[in-house]
């Protein structure tokens, strides 16, 4: 009887019979879903096998409204060549989870995550080359730390659309800064207690360590993204503080370079436009300000001193210079007569016309006085007023160094001597 059956099946099978006709359709079998520990394979689905793809990990993250752009670093040569590419995606892209196989929001990708992204063929020939991302799988390796970083202190914080925050790179001062832009999407922690700060929290003189993106501009100084920025309340070193006075001044780029002399030594000083500069009565000045025979004080952190050829040159990159305009100095002035009175914005301008009393002081000069400037009659010593000052008196002006290159030059009076109406 089993042959008879056997027999008969290999007939069937030699005509080429289909076997519903002989047994009917077969029963539909209900699939099972079942899960295991395994990953799942559908994530890498077929119609993405000949797309174009990377795999390392990614910096640079920056979200605007319904867009992700995106930096992905390579762990090694793709099969395009590239090491690099900048992609973006929306918040239509398909993002998933390689270990769950759940979507992964687009505004979850940040810095430091390791990804194998899929791509459109259709890439720029720009550095870095720049596409649109087809799929993302956020993969389940560690995250990469491995950003640029720079440490310092905060020495100037200026807000406008975006937060610019510019901190000390390094103690060379011809290397220069960095400016970080910070925004929400900037992480920013403190150093002890690993609680979240914002960016009211970050002001000058506060030392932070700062990861940023690998894309910067090249100006200088360079502009990057701040990634992350762990606050350190308290700088690592006080600044230490140098009187000196300026023996010649040359310009270096943008930047002016200052021959100062010590109690001990000659030493330059480097100062650029982002050193602060002020008078020891709190007054803002610039480095067009900083003229011979100015005497100073310099403010900088130990770690930004350069020795240079075999400790005879010493360059010190300060973070604060300030102008000592000591009353009692009387080594610039003019004796001469008011020959004009002007209104100004905090006093009098007096235009002076005589003679210099002083090699460096000038026969010609206008002077600017303020509350602040001493005018005593020479006969008696008696203090007089702003208002006792008329044109036609004459007078020894004593005056700052600090003047104008205009003609006749600009200063601010320090001491006035009335001699004679």
């Amino acid at each position: 009887m089993i042959k008879r059956k056997i027999a008969f099946m290999l007939t069937l099978f030699t005509l080429a019979i289909p076997v519903s006709q002989v047994f009917g359709k077969p029963k539909q079998i209900t699939p099972i879903s079942v899960t295991t520990k395994t990953k799942t394979n559908h994530i890498y689905s077929k119609e993405f096998k000949d797309m174009p793809a990377i795999e390392g990990s990614i910096s640079d993250v920056k979200k605007v409204k319904n867009t992700v752009s995106f930096l992905v670093n390579a762990n090694g040569n793709t099969k395009d060549g590239y090491t690099e590419i900048k992609l973006t995606a929306t918040n239509k892209t398909e993002i998933i989870n390689e270990d769950t196989g759940k979507k992964v929001p687009f505004t979850q990708l940040k810095d430091g995550m390791i990804v194998k992204a899929f791509y459109s063929p259709v890439v720029t020939s720009s550095l870095p080359p720049m596409s649109t991302a087809t799929k993302i799988v956020v993969t389940s390796k560690k995250e990469n730390i491995n950003l640029p970083v720079t440490q310092g202190n905060i020495i100037e914080v200026r807000k406008n659309k975006d937060n610019y925050i510019n901190i000390i790179k390094t103690a060379n001062p011809f290397e220069g800064q960095i400016n970080l832009i910070i925004d929400d999407n900037t992480e920013i922690i403190d150093k002890t207690t690993g609680n979240k700060l914002t960016m009211n929290d970050l002001k000058e003189g506060v030392n932070i360590t700062a990861y940023y993106g690998l894309q910067a501009t090249f100006s200088l100084p360079p502009i990057s993204h701040a990634q992350k920025i762990i606050v350190s309340k308290k700088a690592n070193n006080p600044l230490s503080n140098l009187h000196c006075s300026i023996i010649d001044t040359f310009k270096f780029d943008n930047n002016i370079i200052a021959y100062v002399n010590t109690d001990k030594r000659k030493v330059l000083v480097f100062i650029s436009k982002d050193t602060k500069i002020t008078d020891n009565t709190g007054r803002k000045f610039t480095m067009n300000d900083l003229n011979k025979d100015v005497k100073i004080t310099i403010y900088f952190n130990n770690n930004n001193i350069t020795i240079l050829d075999n400790n005879s040159n010493i360059i010190v990159t300060p973070e604060k210079v300030v102008i000592e305009n000591d009353v009692k100095d009387t080594s610039l002035g003019t004796k001469g007569t008011i020959k004009e009175l002007r209104d100004v914005k905090n006093g009098k301008m007096a235009v002076i016309q005589g003679k210099k009393l002083s090699e460096n002081g000038y026969d010609d000069i206008n002077v600017i006085i303020t509350k602040n400037t001493e005018i005593i009659r020479s006969k008696d010593g008696s203090k007089l007023t702003v208002n006792s000052l008329k044109p036609g008196i004459q007078l020894e002006a004593y005056y700052s160094p600090l003047v104008t290159r205009s003609i006749p030059p600009i200063s601010s009076a320090k001491k006035i001597i009335v001699i004679a109406n």
